[in-house]
């Protein structure tokens, strides 16, 4: 305490030991010092208040009647009767407090801070009971000085509660500890007593290989006045080192002076780990992503920016990673606008997307055949989505060679009874011809109809024929079931052994399915041709068109997002069967039980991934000597998917004097078909080959109306003279003839008739084409 403090510490003695021994004289001086002490004075007996002095009022504002009697503790704060009881325990052996701080209850209820000093004697009461006695001499505390103390209070307090370690240090080359917070053990396994007293630093327990960045990146942030961010490693008691972060400055006196170092640590391990994981997972997938032998992209969502590609998918593109990172994926024009739209919806409804073909376009303008799947991933916090895009053109060429293959060897099979049935049609026409030069003009009508109806009957086949060996794979289209099967009984009819009975039905209203025909009829002859061998000559054949709902079990074949309506073609026989033992291998490529020579194993490996192309698959079941049941399962069109498109039909087909070139190799076509045509009301040119078609319309007196050009002919041939005439910029009306499938990339501009036609067929091309020519080619 200062000086000034001293005379009432003199009065505590005298009071304390001799007042009790002098006689009146001394008990009086004693209470006049009571009355008339500046400082507050107050008597414990045995903790209880027994005295105090006048000085209370000013100090905590209530009289010191109202204190007598009451128990001294519980005017003290709760927070400092630790701190008093050690302070009297010390002043039992010395008989004197030493300087205390405490804090006394005033009678508004706030706290004052009081400086004590005191004295302290031990006696024996009357019940013999031993007594301690204290009387305490105070002064409160300069509210500046309360105020600093009070802050003090609660930065420990601020600093015992925050989640990082808080410190105050030394700028020397130990980082001297001042303050340390005692959240510090749970950093490093260490209490804060041992900074504070020197005996391990912070320095100690750096990892060797940070403590030199530490020390540096401190003296380059104190050099420049600015606060310090760290993150580095230090060793735990444990043993294993822990990742801190440390935000940290210098704290400078008015004279500039570096007084100290301030900051505090956090322990950042299980972030730093999580982050790590997170990076080497990024790594991973990095590695993984660029690695991937499929062409693949990442896509932000909903937005759809590309956030990443890799090689493959650039080389698939025809596109550069600059020309892709950062474009929304959906506007580069890699898919027709309808596909796009459609994969748009799919992404923004969070939909997953498995293995659904499309055409891609490439930069170059050529298309690719891309199997596509997408998921949904997380990149960060970021939703995006993953795309994978399977190039399989070159399989969809292969498979195109396969199936093309496998059905020339179905027509291989069948021919025998191809060539028994166009002689059974031939030779009605050679006879009706014959007979035609010495009948009489009454019977000459009637063999005017046999031979029409077998010529008919002849063409027909040689088109399903020519149809099934050489059609277009990939032209889809809305098919009726009863109408592919239809076409399907009048091969097997012709050209199954007559021992083999014929049961075929069909059940009404099964609604369309989307396919190419050719594959189908290929699906089902070769169904038909295995049924066929297992009977050999002699046997019963069923064919049954039903539709039907997908039962629970077959719904893990079924492709994700089909419906679950189908049409299902049956083929049932009652040939030999298929032991259980091979059952299951039979839609495998190359396996067949037929012996050498006699089967390639190719037949039902074709129908089955014809379907599944369709969106649809292959069932079976079959017992030794009891025949096989094989169920084709398409799926039907939803209403609104697709609709039919019906040609106009016109009142007439005779024309009004247009003028019609037809280009043609063979002398009799050309000779018949302008005979038609000019006896139906058109004027007409003929030319022999794409040459002479040429030199016809730029020699005409008057522009043509309509071209009708053969497609395979010597010299220039039916392709090469449309490529010429686009060249030339003339843009005619063109009806493309062929005795094959339509040539590729003919366009929607031309008009396509096969060989062999009616007349009726050819009139009424002719007037619907006429009829579709633009205003400006209007005569």
């Amino acid at each position: 305490m200062s000086e000034h403090r001293a005379g009432p510490r003199g009065h505590l003695a005298d009071g304390g030991r001799a007042g009790r021994a002098s006689g009146t004289g001394s008990v009086e001086r004693e209470r006049v010092v009571w009355q008339i002490c500046h400082e507050l004075l107050i008597e414990v007996h045995d903790g209880v208040v027994r005295r105090i002095s006048r000085s209370a009022v000013p100090i905590l504002g209530r009289p010191p009647e109202s204190m007598l009697g009451k128990p001294w503790l519980e005017l003290v704060h709760r927070d400092d009767h630790a701190s008093y009881a050690e302070a009297l325990a010390r002043g039992l052996d010395a008989e004197r407090i030493r300087s205390t701080r405490l804090r006394l209850r005033r009678g508004d209820a706030s706290w004052v801070w009081v400086e004590w000093e005191g004295v302290v004697c031990s006696f024996e009461g009357a019940d013999g009971v031993a007594a301690l006695s204290v009387v305490l001499a105070g002064r409160p505390e300069s509210s500046a000085k309360a105020e600093v103390d009070d802050q003090a209070d609660l930065f420990r307090i601020l600093a015992d509660n925050v989640p990082g370690t808080v410190y105050l240090c030394r700028n020397d080359a130990q980082y001297s500890m001042l303050y340390l917070s005692e959240v510090v053990v749970e950093l490093t396994g260490r209490p804060s007593a041992q900074f504070l007293n020197g005996e391990i630093s912070f320095v100690d327990l750096y990892h060797p290989d940070d403590s030199e960045q530490i020390v540096r990146t401190v003296d380059e942030a104190l050099e420049l006045h600015r606060p310090f961010h760290l993150e580095y490693r230090i060793e735990h008691a444990d043993g294993r080192y822990r990742w801190v972060e440390e935000h940290g400055q210098g704290v400078w006196g008015a004279d500039g002076e570096l007084l100290y170092l301030e900051g505090a640590l956090f322990d950042i391990t299980t972030r730093y780990e999580a982050d790590l994981e997170l990076r080497r997972s990024q790594e991973r997938f990095a590695r993984v992503f660029s690695s991937h032998p499929e062409p693949a992209v990442v896509a932000e969502l909903p937005s759809g920016t590309i956030l990443e590609v890799n090689s493959g998918f650039c080389e698939l593109s025809g596109l550069g990673r600059e020309q892709l990172v950062g474009e929304p994926g959906l506007s580069l024009g890699l898919f027709e606008p309808p596909v796009q739209e459609k994969l748009a919806s799919q992404f923004l409804a969070g939909e997953s997307i498995r293995e659904i073909e499309e055409v891609l376009l490439r930069a170059d303008g050529t298309q690719r055949n891309v199997i596509l799947s997408a998921v949904e991933i997380e990149m960060g916090e970021r939703p995006c989505v993953l795309i994978t895009a399977r190039d399989v053109t070159e399989r969809r060429v292969l498979e195109r060679q396969l199936l093309r293959a496998q059905r020339m060897k179905s027509i291989g099979t069948l021919a025998g009874g191809i060539a028994h049935d166009l002689n059974n049609v031939l030779t009605p026409i050679q006879m009706g011809v014959s007979l035609l030069r010495t009948a009489e003009a009454s019977e000459r009508e009637e063999l005017l109809d046999i031979i029409e109806a077998n010529a008919r009957r002849g063409a027909d086949m040689i088109r399903r024929v020519l149809s099934f060996a050489r059609g277009a794979e990939g032209a889809r289209r809305p098919v009726e079931p009863a109408d592919l099967l239809a076409e399907l009984e009048s091969i097997l009819r012709e050209t199954f052994p007559r021992g083999i009975e014929l049961d075929l039905t069909v059940e009404p209203d099964l609604g369309l399915i989307l396919a190419d025909p050719t594959q189908l009829h290929q699906v089902l002859l070769n169904l038909c041709l295995n049924a066929r061998d297992a009977m050999g000559n002699r046997g019963h054949l069923q064919m049954r068109v039903v539709g039907r709902d997908t039962i629970q079990e077959q719904r893990s074949q079924v492709p994700a997002g089909r419906p679950y309506s189908w049409v299902v073609f049956e083929v049932v026989d009652d040939g030999c069967g298929i032991e259980s033992e091979v059952l299951g291998r039979v839609t495998e490529p190359f396996f067949t039980t037929k012996p050498l020579g006699q089967g390639t194993g190719l037949g039902l490996s074709t129908a089955s991934t014809i379907l599944s192309n369709h969106g649809g698959f292959l069932e079976f079941d079959s017992l030794p000597g009891q025949g096989s049941t094989f169920r084709a399962f398409l799926p039907t069109l939803e209403e609104g998917e697709l609709t039919k498109q019906e040609p106009p039909e016109f009142a007439t087909t005779t024309g009004g004097q247009e003028l019609i070139l037809v280009v043609d190799d063979e002398p009799l076509v050309r000779e018949t078909v302008g005979r038609v045509l000019v006896e139906n009301g058109y004027e007409l040119l003929t030319a022999a080959d794409g040459d002479e078609a040429l030199a016809q319309i730029d020699g005409s007196s008057r522009p043509i109306d309509l071209l009708v050009l053969d497609m395979m002919m010597p010299g220039r041939d039916g392709p090469a003279t449309l490529r010429a005439l686009s060249e030339r910029g003339l843009n005619l009306p063109v009806i493309a003839v062929s005795g094959l499938a339509p040539p590729p990339g003919l366009g929607d501009s031309v008009s396509f008739l096969a060989k062999p036609f009616t007349a009726d067929q050819l009139l009424r091309l002719v007037r619907t084409t006429l009829a579709a020519r633009p205003a400006a080619s209007d005569p």
